[in-house]
């Protein structure tokens, strides 16, 4: 009990406050650029190689329908005119889903999947 005691009172007094903060957390963040000297600061994401981009619902709506994709252990809703990998969503039906890139169009059916 008196190991508790004296536990309780060391740590909820500011005498160990110190060690744990070491900024305070109201105050904004600013990021020292001495401490990334000489390091290169990546400004794109990384590459999509090899994904596979699978169909795995249509809500269907005439006037705006949407699908559900998954890839990478996520899911997505996308909608007519939305990006997904820089490829533009063209067009939804209600089998199908068209995706257009710069070089040619994928169609992706429902429950399957295609690479990118």
């Amino acid at each position: 009990m008196r190991f508790f005691l004296l536990f309780y009172l060391l740590f909820s007094t500011g005498l160990f406050a110190n060690l744990y903060v070491q900024r305070d957390p109201f105050q904004p963040y600013v990021v020292n650029k001495q401490g990334y000297a000489g390091k290169p600061l990546i400004k794109t994401g990384p590459k999509v190689v090899d994904l596979l981009v699978k169909v795995t619902g249509i809500i269907w709506e005439e006037k705006d329908p949407m699908a559900v994709v998954s890839y990478g252990g996520r899911q997505q809703i996308i909608g007519l005119g939305d990006k997904l990998f820089s490829r533009k969503v063209t067009k939804i039906s209600k089998k199908s889903v068209w995706l257009k890139g710069r070089k040619k169009t994928l169609i992706i059916d429902v429950g399957k999947g295609k690479r990118l």
